[in-house]
């Protein structure tokens, strides 16, 4: 088998085969002790320079080792106890009440406006419509590519074609 240069045996045959007539070079090459590479650290900032907008995996999150995994069925004392500690006050309460009728009245005011807007707008092109006349309405509706089928059809495509070509 005939030796191939340098980093064009991509299976690494030439190396299996055993000796070609060159054996001082395959000597050199095996007195070589290669390195693993140690990977390299990767943290956000690095990658946040080089584009990356998400946050580190969460598969890469180590487990809490300080706590105790019970995976039994509790009677719920302790979730009592923790929620006896952190009881909302009745200030707190009244805060909350009023952000959420701040907000609900938002949201209303925000559904009548848009549904005003709606009429208004409605409103308006039945107005524009009423004023307009029948040649005011076809036009219209030809240049919307909404032509009605009372024409000719060649007729149409014809002026269609003068149109778009520049020649009257």
């Amino acid at each position: 088998m005939a030796r191939l240069a340098k980093g064009m045996d991509p299976l690494g045959l030439s190396e299996l085969s055993g000796s070609d007539g060159d054996e001082d070079s395959d000597e050199e090459e095996d007195t070589k002790v290669i390195e693993p590479k140690k990977p390299k650290q990767m943290d956000f900032e690095t990658l946040s320079q080089f584009g990356y907008k998400s946050g580190p995996s969460v598969l890469l999150v180590p487990d809490s080792a300080g706590a105790e995994q019970n995976y039994n069925w509790s009677s719920g004392r302790q979730a009592k106890e923790e929620s006896n500690d952190a009881q909302e006050t009745a200030e707190e309460r009244e805060r909350t009440r009023t952000a959420m009728q701040l907000t609900d009245n938002m949201i209303e005011q925000a559904i009548r406006s848009k549904e005003q807007n709606r009429l208004l707008a409605e409103q308006e092109y039945k107005e524009r419509k009423a004023k307009m006349s029948f040649n005011q309405r076809e036009k219209r509706k030809r240049d919307a590519g909404q032509a009605t089928s009372g024409k000719n059809f060649v007729e149409e495509e014809k002026r269609i074609l003068r149109q778009s070509s520049g020649y009257d």
